[in-house]
């Protein structure tokens, strides 16, 4: 019995360059029918930042702040993939039939494509992936090459030039 295709998980970074896996993506869950999860990782302000805000600003004005940040993030991730269908798909499926939920958060993006394709009960993940040096690879590794050894469920990955 073939397996199959509800719940993708669709990572991204959204630059210009990722839209191939954005088709990909969509185009999978167009043809089963499927919903799809976009996941979007945003680097943590890291332990220097954060002591240059916790010298001027009080936790409260912090957590307003970060709150205030994340919600208009949102707005323009979501901005951006309206248009992104409107611009790519015109003959396509309609992307809000497709789009399921948006997940933004701070965290490190092997943990939140892993986490989240869990917690969504994805049956697939669809992700891009950058030719790298080698000498980068040795030292950092690359997020779709950890996701591929560490997922319990199948993941494309599209290659991006």
């Amino acid at each position: 019995m073939l397996t199959p295709i509800k719940k993708i998980l669709f990572a991204t970074t959204l630059e210009p360059d990722t839209r191939p896996v954005t088709r990909m993506a969509a185009t999978i869950a167009a043809q089963f029918n499927a919903k799809v999860m976009m996941v979007f990782a945003t680097e943590p302000l890291g332990s220097y930042g954060s002591a240059i805000l916790e010298s001027y600003l009080s936790k409260d004005q912090i957590k307003q702040l970060e709150a205030k940040g994340q919600k208009e993030l949102n707005k323009t991730i979501e901005e951006k993939i309206k248009n992104f269908f409107d611009e790519e798909m015109l003959n396509g499926p309609d992307y809000e039939k497709l789009l399921d939920k948006v997940v933004v958060k701070h965290a490190n993006p092997v943990d939140l494509i892993l986490n989240s394709a869990e917690k969504y009960d994805a049956d697939m993940i669809v992700m891009g992936k950058v030719k790298q040096k080698s000498v980068e690879r040795v030292f950092t590794g690359s997020v779709a090459r950890k996701v591929v050894k560490l997922s319990k469920i199948p993941v494309l990955v599209v290659p991006l030039i």
